[in-house]
């Protein structure tokens, strides 16, 4: 046998595992479910998630680079989204829209325990899928840190898709339009003091305006 020979023998077996690796952890990726509530009433899924944050954050990205804001690499970002959450493969979700500062300190925490042996096993299925993660948990590029914003943006986006008076319910404690100000004001300071987060003077006014959307839609349910 060649050498040429032995070459293509390695890549069809390389491509074959990794297909059967990849729709291997796409389906057990699926079926981590979050609090957020879809538009037929079902929880949101790990996976829909991450593709949505992935189609936003294309778009967004490039609205930025065109308007001279950041110079992003719009094919990295994409990649990042896709695996942002793939440390919940052993962690599972943590709603976080009234979570605590020593709960989500605890979420953090522990996801961070979790990376190394996940990033170990990740690696030796889908390689490149693992390089990606890292650099998203590193947060040491400007992708990353625009991912991570992005990210704890669009579960607001969610609660005026799908089913965001049913995902209140279940997640908090909120009973009338004054608590749900509170809280989304809330949720605004905490993001606008990240560090990651490296453009409050764009991201916040669009993340207040997504709020009242939903505000306008918690009223209109509430009082019907």
């Amino acid at each position: 046998m060649s050498k040429n020979d032995q070459e293509l023998i390695y890549i069809y077996q390389t491509i074959a595992d990794l297909l059967v690796n990849i729709t291997s952890l796409a389906d057990d990726f699926s079926e981590l479910k979050r609090i957020t509530r879809t538009k037929s009433g079902q929880p949101e899924s790990n996976s829909l998630h991450s593709f949505s944050l992935a189609l936003a954050c294309i778009e967004i990205a490039s609205l930025l680079n065109q308007r001279g804001i950041t110079s992003l690499n719009v094919d990295k970002v994409c990649r990042l989204a896709l695996v942002h959450d793939f440390a919940e493969l052993a962690t599972g979700d943590v709603p976080t829209f009234s979570i605590s500062d020593e709960a989500l300190a605890a979420k953090h925490h522990q996801e961070e325990a979790a990376l190394p042996t996940l990033l170990e096993s990740l690696g030796k299925l889908a390689p490149e899928l693992a390089k990606s993660l890292k650099e998203y948990e590193d947060q040491d590029s400007q992708e990353a840190w625009f991912v991570r914003t992005v990210d704890k943006l669009i579960p607001a986006a969610v609660y005026v898709t799908g089913d965001g008076m049913e995902t209140l319910r279940q997640s908090t404690d909120v009973k009338n339009i004054d608590q749900l100000k509170e809280a989304h004001d809330k949720l605004r300071d905490r993001l606008a003091s990240r560090d990651f987060n490296k453009y409050p003077e764009i991201m916040m006014p669009a993340y207040k305006l997504i709020h009242e959307r939903f505000e306008q839609i918690y009223q209109e349910k509430t009082n019907s």
